[in-house]
């Protein structure tokens, strides 16, 4: 995911999010506001296309993309501990792998 959103240039708006833009901003600043809204919402549509319906329900609610980002991020994780329980159960199917007797070597090849 990271390799497409630099490649989008979305990086930065999912990174940080939105910047605040005040009443009193100028038109430039008004201008590069625009520009980081048409941004999120690329970085959004690029990130809904990625996920499945059923995860697609989970973020359409959120309004930015450091949004959806975070509640990706906060469901299939990206740190140690989910790390861990998924080699856990991982190391659990392999230990219990059994060959089958009407299993022939090449499906058991695959299966591990």
């Amino acid at each position: 995911m990271q390799a497409i959103f630099g490649f989008q240039d979305v990086s930065e708006v999912i990174e940080d999010g939105l910047p605040e833009v005040s009443d009193r901003a100028t038109e430039e600043e008004k201008k590069s506001y625009k520009w980081q809204v048409k941004l999120d919402s690329k970085a959004r549509f690029l990130l809904y296309q990625c996920v499945s319906p059923m995860i697609f329900n989970k973020i359409s609610k959120a309004a930015t993309a450091k949004e959806v980002w975070d509640i990706l991020v906060k469901t299939y994780g990206d740190g140690d501990r989910n790390t861990k329980v998924k080699l856990q159960a991982l190391r659990r199917q392999f230990e219990i792998l059994v060959m089958e007797e009407n299993e022939t070597v090449a499906e058991y090849f695959d299966k591990v």
